[in-house]
């Protein structure tokens, strides 16, 4: 074998090489994009225990639940505290939807939180609060929101009280 062949055989396996090292890396930017999706809707759903957390202590649900029934009866203090849980929710829902824009969660936990959203959004206390205070939310989570408060028809009766609580019983809804 002469020098130039063994120079073309240095060629070949370096370009071997090369293409098997770009294989790996689009292997590993792939796992490392699965990774990183688990851990942003991990995130989401972390604020979200925080936030039923919140309303687990009895004067805040209490507070809440009349908020959605009967905005007008609310004491000062009952309206602090349910807002308080309507703007985390709020808050969290934006951060939500950022991500999802982002193609940073998980698809089927994107389809999820897409069906929370609207259960939100048509809750009347979050969605008066939402439109008190909308000048804190960015034009397209406003827009987005819109279509959420619009979709209203195509939910369940008394729907936004299952977003409360995950299981009430029939007697339990308002």
């Amino acid at each position: 074998m002469t020098l130039e062949n063994l120079a073309y055989l240095a060629e070949i396996i370096g370009v071997i090489a090369i293409v098997a090292s770009l294989v790996f890396v689009g292997i590993q930017i792939k796992q490392n994009t699965t990774q990183s999706k688990i851990a942003a809707s991990e995130a989401v759903h972390r604020s979200t225990i925080d936030i039923y957390s919140s309303v687990s202590v009895p004067e805040v649900n209490r507070a809440f639940i009349k908020a959605q029934n009967d905005m007008d009866s609310l004491t000062q203090e009952e309206r602090a505290l349910a807002s308080h849980i309507a703007m985390k929710m709020l808050i969290n829902l934006q951060d939500i939807y950022y991500k999802s824009n982002e193609d940073s969660l998980l698809e089927s936990r994107r389809q999820f939180w897409d069906g929370i959203s609207a259960l939100a959004f048509t809750a009347p206390f979050v969605k008066t609060i939402f439109i008190e205070r909308s000048f804190l939310f960015s034009d397209d989570f406003k827009a987005y929101a819109k279509t959420k408060m619009n979709a209203q028809a195509t939910l369940p009766k008394n729907a936004a009280f299952w977003l409360l609580d995950p299981a009430p019983t029939e007697e339990d809804a308002p």
